[in-house]
């Protein structure tokens, strides 16, 4: 049996809960969101063959595949339960419990085989996602503070920052990512238009740094409630009645030494209204505010 443990905490309010409505930390939740950035990242061009991969690494309902090679567990090492109420949305006064700033926990990982790719997956998709509500708008970042595996590296310096990152990618996604200044970009793969009716990774970037991560978090509420009011502002992501769009627009918060940065993942547009050159327009412009941090009058 391999192991490796991270010892990880919260670096914006996690609104994560389990039964009961109580806070949880969920391996379920933690399962789901590395199924979604594996899927996200390996930008494929057959969605078949996808789903065979990734079925490799999470297991399937096929009898013939089984079950999933990894296994997680999460502990509270935490003397107290660190938790507070928030404001889920910082211009609106509904407050949820939450986990607050700097509640640490264990993530342990295992397998029958070797854990250097899920290792290396954990780091890269807690470092581009959150977990809990609202992980999309900067909420249930996470920072990981080590990891048993001395050989993987932790990504805790703004200097290298893209560089490690990159490298991370490139060693679980050969050939798919390159780096262009602060963003990192996918490679103009052919075939892939084939897949526009699934959201992969287009770019990742980071933002200018701040003292505290709740300027960020103001921000980011601030200017995405300034854009709901634009037309087209729906490629942002809605809510119409039954139907909902998750934003391809993924913000989480990074830590890197004393400052807190914006972290932005775009990913392919799939919806069901029409997507066209305003809406391009809208996400780079909304982009551009997250990532500068100075946020938009409303």
């Amino acid at each position: 049996m391999y192991k490796n443990i991270f010892d990880c905490c919260v670096i914006t309010p996690m609104f994560l809960n389990g039964v009961d409505q109580r806070l949880e930390l969920r391996e379920s939740s933690l399962k789901g969101l590395l199924r979604y950035f594996y899927r996200a990242l390996s930008a494929s061009s057959s969605l078949e063959i996808l789903k065979k991969e990734e079925a490799k690494y999470f297991g399937s309902s096929d009898i013939n595949v089984g079950s999933s090679k990894l296994r997680l567990r999460i502990e509270d090492i935490d003397d107290n339960m660190v938790e507070k109420r928030h404001k889920l949305i910082y211009h609106k006064e509904h407050k949820e419990l939450a986990f607050v700033k700097d509640k640490k926990f264990r993530i342990v990982a295992s397998s029958n085989e070797e854990l250097r790719f899920f290792t290396k997956l954990i780091i890269l998709t807690l470092t581009l996602g959150g977990l809990g509500k609202r992980s999309r708008r900067g909420r249930g970042s996470v920072k990981v503070l080590s990891c048993s595996d001395k050989n993987i590296p932790i990504l805790i310096n703004y200097n290298n920052f893209i560089q490690e990152l990159y490298s991370i990618l490139e060693d679980l996604f050969p050939s798919k990512y390159t780096v262009d200044g602060n963003k990192i970009k996918l490679v103009n793969l052919p075939n892939l238009s084939s897949s526009e009716d699934y959201p992969y990774v287009k770019q990742i970037e980071i933002g200018n740094g701040f003292d505290n991560w709740l300027h960020i978090l103001k921000n980011i509420d601030d200017t995405s409630h300034s854009f709901r009011k634009m037309s087209n502002a729906y490629c942002l992501g809605y809510v119409d009645g039954s139907k909902r769009f998750a934003s391809p627009i993924y913000v989480t918060v990074v830590k890197l030494g004393s400052l807190y940065y914006p972290l932005v993942t775009t990913l392919n547009t799939v919806m069901n209204k029409n997507f066209n050159c305003c809406c391009v327009k809208i996400q780079e412009d909304y982009k551009n505010l997250i990532l500068k941090g100075g946020g938009m009058a409303i």
